[in-house]
């Protein structure tokens, strides 16, 4: 007798279901996850996934094969499957792979099961996104993937089944979620009436109360909040007088810590005493100065633990506790103006003391002091028988986006030239420069107001000319030709520029025209070169 006879018309539909599951033995593989065990017992819950399972298989299935895993279900799928968690219970059912394994192996045609079993889809995963694509793969592959909860129906249509399955991965997501949302708004309530959460920073202890929750309490329950530790509070109070003060690096703080270990004993990392070296380093002084939690305030959501591993939130996503709850070791105001003014002190060497590279052969008195009107630091720089400091906007950006409408966009091509004092090693090499204002060329001689000076321009800025002049920029020449001033108004056009010139205008191409700054001879009162770039 014909065999598709006895099917219905969906059940011979090209949506319809494999018809060799109505043929002869079927080989199921059962694929299980759970959480850790802080959430259940790994061990008890593999063991009822595989009895209903089992339960929910036609007489001529068999299973051949078990997947599972301990892990979250909401990580993304490509870390998935990867984990060891399971070894660390009892679990007495073989294990044939994870999540990761299932998917492999269903792609090869010698695959040892035609079906996928679950007891619910979101023990394939929480999410809606991961669990469609573990779905489609096993679709593709020619496996469908089955679960305890739906109706298993071969030779009728799907559509309800594909229904009710929809609706359970949307309630799972949602009850995820859900949860999230509910204990997040606990810890925002809880840090607001300043309970501490984690382990207490350095220079405080925690200090156990009661849990203001009889149930809770009666089970052992426990809340802490925040005290000055001794020593370890001085020692953070003198990090932040220093820091605001004398204006010292985190390195030079460290130093300065590492030379009295009993005033200032260095803390001990997460991973206790056996991870501890011993020793102040930068970037735990770093650490505690910004660590707005010594003001006083409780303060939660500073990184982001989970979602992106451990980077550090905007300070708008902080959760602040409204009023002080525990002694302040370091005043608002101080912690405030220490981190506006850490920017100014960022990757500047304290104590004058010389670059530790070996080709360094000299040290800027005013290094990492001078700043440009613009709002960028200058760096020092030496040509014979003088010393000054420039504004080098790419050099400073290292091709990160402009920021703020005083600063000139970092994509220009052509120079712009401010006038400053002298600059060399003195007090008057920290006076700051005038804005670098990007121009297509220097300003023309040609029109001058009546009340101008024999050297300012038109806008009233001063002019470079060849009066006086004793050398050039870019060119250690002494005797140099000077400049005309049909040759100080003209500026090389843009498309003259190529982007392997160096800072100083020197390129490979024969044809390239001399960069301004080889051309225009400077006054004898030095100039402070600030080109919006090369």
């Amino acid at each position: 007798m014909n065999f598709t006879a006895k099917l219905s018309d969906l059940a011979v539909s090209p949506f319809a279901l494999p018809t060799t599951l109505l043929r002869g033995e079927v080989r199921a593989a059962w694929v299980g996850r759970t959480s850790t065990e802080e959430q259940q017992d790994p061990r008890q819950s593999m063991i009822r996934q595989l009895e209903r399972a089992r339960s929910a298989l036609p007489e001529a299935w068999v299973l051949v094969c078990h997947f599972y895993d301990v892990e979250s279900g909401r990580l993304e799928l490509e870390a998935r499957g990867h984990g060891t968690h399971y070894e660390r219970f009892n679990i007495p059912i073989a294990r044939d792979g994870g999540i990761a394994d299932l998917l492999t192996e269903a792609q090869h045609p010698d695959r040892r099961f035609d079906v996928v079993i679950c007891e619910s889809t979101s023990r394939v995963a929480r999410r809606m996104y991961e669990n469609l694509t573990v779905e489609r793969a096993l679709e593709r592959a020619g496996v469908p993937l089955f679960a305890w909860n739906e109706p298993i129906k071969l030779d009728g249509g799907r559509a309800q089944q594909i229904l009710q399955r929809r609706i359970n991965q949307s309630v799972a997501e949602y009850e995820v979620l859900n949860a999230l949302e509910m204990s997040w708004g606990g810890l925002c309530t809880h840090v607001r009436e300043g309970w501490n959460i984690g382990k207490p920073p350095y220079g405080y202890a925690a200090k156990t109360y009661r849990h203001p929750n009889p149930s809770r309490a009666a089970k052992g329950a426990t809340k802490t909040r925040l005290e000055p530790d001794g020593v370890r509070s001085a020692a953070v109070t003198r990090m932040a007088c220093w820091r605001h003060y004398e204006r010292l690096g985190y390195g030079a703080i460290a130093d300065r810590l590492n030379t009295d270990p009993e005033r200032c004993p260095p803390p001990e990392p997460p991973g206790g005493p056996e991870r501890a070296r011993g020793a102040w380093s930068r970037s735990t002084v770093a650490d505690i100065l910004r660590n707005p939690k010594y003001t006083g305030y409780q303060v939660f959501n500073r990184r982001a633990t989970k979602s992106r591993h451990g980077a550090h939130n905007d300070p708008a996503l902080w959760i602040w506790s409204p009023e002080p709850a525990h002694e302040p070791l370091i005043p608002k105001w101080m912690f405030d103006a220490i981190n506006a003014r850490s920017r100014e002190l960022e990757r500047s060497r304290q104590g004058g003391r010389p670059n530790p590279h070996p080709l360094t052969r000299r040290t800027y008195v005013f290094q990492g002091r001078v700043r440009c009107a613009c709002g960028r630091r200058m760096s020092g720089s030496h040509r014979p028988r003088r010393t000054y400091y420039t504004c080098w906007p790419k050099g400073n950006n290292r091709g990160r986006a402009t920021r703020g409408t005083r600063r000139p966009s970092t994509s220009a091509r052509t120079p712009c030239w401010t006038p400053s004092r002298p600059s060399s090693p003195t007090a008057s090499s920290a006076r700051t420069a005038a804005p670098c204002t990007p121009q297509t060329s220097p300003p023309s001689t040609s029109a001058r107001p009546a009340n101008a000076g024999p050297n300012e321009n038109a806008s009233g800025a001063h002019s470079p000319t060849s009066n006086g002049a004793s050398g050039t920029y870019g060119d250690r020449r002494r005797n140099a030709p000077r400049a005309t001033p049909s040759e100080q108004r003209c500026a090389p056009s843009t498309t003259s520029w190529k982007p392997n010139a160096d800072r100083h205008g020197r390129t490979s191409a024969p044809w390239r025209r001399p960069h301004p700054s080889r051309r225009i001879p400077v006054a004898s009162n030095s100039w402070t070169r600030c080109p919006a770039s090369p």
